[in-house]
């Protein structure tokens, strides 16, 4: 029977608000034999001392540290991890409770990489809507992005070099990537994750500025300048929100 033992790699950074929830589910969510290694970015609230509470209590818990960025920490928790297959999960994202069941079933047929369809939380209509888009396009181009619980067998990721050190899109030229080598085995269930990008910043704005960012990367601008107008346009978001208060 092949080893299907699974590591979780959770980059976090400032994420006090939710770390603790978080961990307390996925921790309950995870099939036997799994592990889980949160990898701070050096956060400046208590996120860093919240999960050290938590490995603490749980045997299959690890903390460290690293540089910030989210390429740089999912390395990083790589690197430590041992087992079979890696699955990235970002702390606002949350696992259903039949993922253990689900995991077993997907892993037996001994993929090499593949990631969940996703559903945006909240009863606004364009959550579903949002949610069906983004599930249509990964279908199509097998690009998941961050909050689709993307999951690779280790030795892949290793001969890959894992995630390359760019400034935004890292998991989609991770897919990318993959998907040259062959095409990925999808999870039937979806994992939910939080609306709050797009309330904060516009709903469609937000939409707006995804789809540019796509767009932009494949055609070959550098995520380093795609990162300049992302946080420029953010702050631009925030600062609107501001004088609206």
């Amino acid at each position: 029977m092949p080893d299907t033992r699974l590591s979780v790699v959770i980059p976090a950074f400032n994420e006090e608000r939710l770390l603790e929830r978080f961990l307390i589910h996925t921790q309950t969510s995870l099939p036997a034999q799994s592990e889980m290694i949160v990898v701070d970015g050096g956060s400046s609230d208590s996120s860093y001392q919240m999960a050290i509470d938590f490995a603490a209590k749980h045997k299959n818990v690890q903390v460290i540290q690293s540089a910030k960025g989210r390429a740089v920490q999912m390395n990083a928790g790589a690197e430590q991890a041992e087992g079979r297959y890696l699955l990235f999960l970002h702390v606002d994202t949350r696992l259903p409770n039949d993922f253990s069941s689900e995991f077993e079933s997907w892993s037996r047929r001994e993929p090499v990489w593949g990631f969940s369809a996703v559903k945006i939380a909240g009863d606004e209509a364009w959550c579903a809507l949002i949610s069906s888009s983004i599930n249509l396009r990964t279908r199509i181009t097998s690009g998941a992005s961050g909050d689709q619980a993307l999951m690779v067998r280790r030795d892949v990721f290793v001969e890959l070099s894992g995630y390359r050190l760019i400034a935004l899109m890292e998991d989609i030229d991770l897919s990318y990537r993959l998907r040259r080598q062959v095409k990925p085995n999808r999870l039937s269930i979806r994992v939910e994750t939080s609306g709050r990008r797009w309330r904060e910043k516009g709903v469609v704005r937000t939409i707006l500025l995804m789809w540019f960012l796509r767009t932009s990367f494949l055609l070959g601008v550098s995520p380093e300048r795609l990162a300049r107008f992302y946080d420029a346009r953010s702050n631009d978001a925030k600062n609107n929100k501001t004088d609206q208060n």
